[in-house]
Order: structure tokens, then C-alpha cells, then sequence
């Protein structure tokens, strides 16, 4: 199954893979990624959705977003920088006031 959390502007979901939800939406897990800036180790974290890959807002984005973030992507994690200290990135913000729960 999954859970799913209300947010201000929508909802933020975790899930089983491969399950199966109410009107038949397939849930395949989070399509995450880190993009490295200038060849360093840190990176700017973005989302895979509606086919695109789009940016996390850092509103409510703290250090354990971040350690989650990390671990589910097999990295170590360092620490999680704000306002766009990276950079900003191209597309849609797709998450916005997000919250994960976990270690």
C-alpha cells in the first residue's frame, strides 16, 4: 500500500513499488535524482513527473528530507543547503512544502 500526507498545494505520496492504488494508479516509487553542480559532490535535488523533471522547493525541505533523499538514492549525505545555493533549476517546482517521513 502507501500513504499519502495532505500539503497546502497538494499532497506528497510513499509508497510500495509496483503498487496498485485506487483508479488504477501505479504507484512505481520516487523518481528522484541529484544533479551534481560544477563537478562537486553536492547536487541539486529534482523530481521525475508528468514526464519531466522538475525542482523540490525548499520550503518546509529540511536536513531529514535531505538524509532520506540520500539514502534512497544510495548516496551518504553531507548536509542540505537552501535557496537555491546551488543554483536554480530548470521546469516545474513538483514538490512543494514537502515532509518525508523515515531515516
Amino acid at each position: 500500500g502507501g500513504t499519502c500526507k495532505d500539503r497546502v498545494n497538494g499532497y506528497t505520496c510513499s509508497c510500495v513499488p509496483e503498487y496498485n492504488g485506487q483508479d488504477n494508479y501505479k504507484c512505481t516509487g520516487p523518481n528522484i535524482r541529484v544533479v551534481h553542480v560544477g563537478g562537486s559532490t553536492w547536487g541539486r535535488l529534482e523530481v521525475y513527473y508528468n514526464n519531466a523533471w522538475g525542482t523540490v522547493c525548499d520550503d518546509y525541505f529540511d536536513d531529514i528530507d535531505a538524509k532520506v533523499a540520500c539514502k534512497h538514492l544510495g548516496m551518504s549525505y553531507e548536509g542540505a543547503t537552501f535557496k537555491a545555493y546551488l543554483g536554480g533549476g530548470t521546469g516545474d517546482i513538483w514538490l512543494d512544502d514537502m515532509g518525508c517521513v523515515g531515516t
